[in-house]
Parts: C-alpha cells; structure tokens; sequence
C-alpha cells in the first residue's frame, strides 16, 4: 500500500498538535491547506431553525435596562421583607402571625 506525502505530512502535524499547543495555528492551517489540494472541501453548516428563535439575536439594550429594573425591585422586596422580620424579631406574637 502506498501512502501519499501529504498524508504523512498530516501525521506528523497530528502528532504536533497533539504535544504541543504552541502550534496549533499552523497544524490547522496546514490541515486546511492540504485538505484543499486533495480536493477535500468543508462545506457551510446549514442547521436548522433554533427553538429559541431570534430571542439571542435581537437581544436589545431595553432588555437590560429592565433586568436591571426588575433587579432593583427585588433588592427593595429582599430588603422589605428584612426590615419586616427584623421589627418583628422583639414581639413573639408578631412573629408567629407571620407564619
């Protein structure tokens, strides 16, 4: 069995991809290049549609303005609720009315 030169050449970049990090940019550029002159072509992904939608794509900067609204009000509920149990913390009676 005969084995093509550029196979080989894909051996050894395989084996130096593999020990070593350093060259990876040019073990896939070199991958790229031979799989090019072999006739080997990567062809475009074409996936299907999301079953999110567009909901990532058209992320907005109103979105964030009312994260960050609705944030804030559960910060001012949290800190209602302490203030709340801290009052009642004196008082036993209030205490088990709020169970």
């Amino acid at each position: 069995m005969i084995i093509p030169q550029s196979l080989l050449l894909f051996h050894s970049l395989a084996y130096i991809m593999y020990s070593s990090n350093f060259f990876i940019y040019i073990v896939v550029v070199t991958i790229f290049y031979i799989s090019n002159k072999l006739g080997l072509r990567v062809s475009k992904a074409d996936f299907g549609p999301s079953i999110w939608g567009e909901r990532f794509v058209s992320y907005t900067l109103a979105d964030d303005i009312a994260r960050g609204h609705k944030e804030q009000q559960a910060e001012d509920l949290k800190e209602e609720v302490r203030r709340g149990l801290m009052a009642a913390a004196g008082n036993p009676h209030t205490t088990f009315e709020l169970f």
